[in-house]
């Protein structure tokens, strides 16, 4: 599964993809300098990460390896980062649900750190088969 997160909050607050880098940087700073929020060992790991036991995620490791390459696979972890670091509320979207009685464990609203409760951004997950 490829997600393009920082293409999609780049796109949403400045109109164009072009800079997805740069948030892609402030989301790894934000990863390095703030483990016990990324990481499911910690106590103080997000709290609606940690309830949901239909979201799988990786552990901190490798999370933190994988946010500083360009063009990775993304999860949730990444949503709570870029909320963090552009100080909005993000609601994903996604429009696969595995059973009519149950909500997608991807369509939540994330609330990084320091965010106030207000005016979200829309994420819809972009879903491709490698």
């Amino acid at each position: 599964m490829v997600t393009f997160y920082f293409h999609a909050v780049s796109y949403a607050l400045y109109g164009r993809e072009t800079v997805h880098v740069q948030l892609r940087l402030l989301a790894a700073v934000e990863i390095l300098l703030n483990p016990e929020l990324y990481d499911k060992t910690s106590e103080a790991y997000y709290a609606p990460y940690s309830v949901d036991e239909r979201l799988v995620l990786t552990d901190y490791r490798s999370f933190v390896c994988e946010s500083v390459k360009n063009s990775t696979d993304s999860d949730m972890h990444t949503v709570l980062a870029l909320s963090s670091v552009i100080h909005k509320l993000i609601q994903t979207r996604w429009p696969i649900v595995p059973c009519d009685a149950w909500p997608s464990p991807l369509m939540k609203l994330v609330v990084g750190r320091n965010v106030q409760m207000e005016h979200a951004i829309n994420i819809q997950f972009l879903y491709v088969w490698r």
